[in-house]
C-alpha cells in the first residue's frame, strides 16, 4: 500500500530544501572593486512556480492588509526567447459598505529593465460562476527599474469584483532575467 502521507512529507522536505538551496546568493562573478554595485537581494516572500496563468496565480492574501508583505520574484523564461508573465492575486474583503479600494505598490529592479504591470478582475457569466475571462482594470509601464501605482480605485462587489490580479512582466536587454520585488500599501 502507498504511504501517500510520508510521500507527501518528504516532497515537502525535498521542496523546501530546493527552495533554501536556490537562495543562496552567487558571488563567484564578483570583482571585489568599486564601480557598478549589484542589486541587494530581496528580503520578502517568494512567488511559486508555476505562476504563469491566472489558474496557477501565487495568493498574496486579502486586500486590504494592515501588514502587507515584500514579494520577490523573477522573470525565468524557458527557452529563453519565451515571454514570462507572472501572477498574483488578492481577495478582496473590505469593511461592510466599502464599494472601492485604493491600490498601492511598487515594483522595483535592475536599473535597464522597465517593469509592467497589468490589473485585472475575474468576470462572472449570470449564474455566478467564473466565466474564465477578466476584466483588464488598468496597464502600467516604469521605467529605469521602477513602476509606482498610487491610490488606483479597484471596485469591489461581494459577488462579482471580489478579486485583484496582478500580471507582472519584464522587458530587458539580453538573455538574463532580472529578479524584481513588489511592495504594496495601504
Amino acid at each position: 500500500m502507498i504511504d501517500v502521507k510520508r510521500i507527501w512529507k518528504q516532497s515537502m522536505a525535498l521542496g523546501l530544501c530546493l527552495l533554501v538551496g536556490s537562495c543562496v546568493p552567487d558571488h563567484s562573478h564578483s570583482d571585489g572593486g568599486g564601480g557598478w554595485e549589484p542589486p541587494k537581494p530581496c528580503e520578502g516572500f517568494s512567488e511559486f512556480e508555476p505562476n504563469d496563468d491566472h489558474e496557477y496565480a501565487t495568493y498574496l492574501g486579502n486586500l486590504p492588509v494592515l501588514s502587507p508583505e515584500t514579494v520577490c520574484g523573477d522573470w525565468v523564461t524557458y527557452p529563453l526567447t519565451q515571454d514570462d508573465t507572472d501572477y498574483y492575486y488578492f481577495f478582496l474583503n473590505p469593511a461592510p459598505g466599502v464599494t472601492q479600494i485604493s491600490f498601492n505598490m511598487s515594483i522595483s529592479t535592475d536599473y535597464d529593465a522597465t517593469p509592467a504591470l497589468k490589473l485585472q478582475q475575474t468576470l462572472y457569466d449570470p449564474n455566478g460562476e467564473p466565466s474564465g475571462y477578466y476584466q483588464t482594470l488598468g496597464v502600467f509601464y516604469g521605467s529605469d527599474g521602477e513602476l509606482l501605482v498610487f491610490d488606483f480605485p479597484i471596485t469591489y462587489d461581494f459577488y462579482n469584483k471580489n478579486d485583484l490580479f496582478l500580471c507582472v512582466e519584464g522587458i530587458y536587454p539580453g538573455t538574463i532575467a532580472p529578479e524584481y520585488e513588489i511592495n504594496f500599501w495601504f
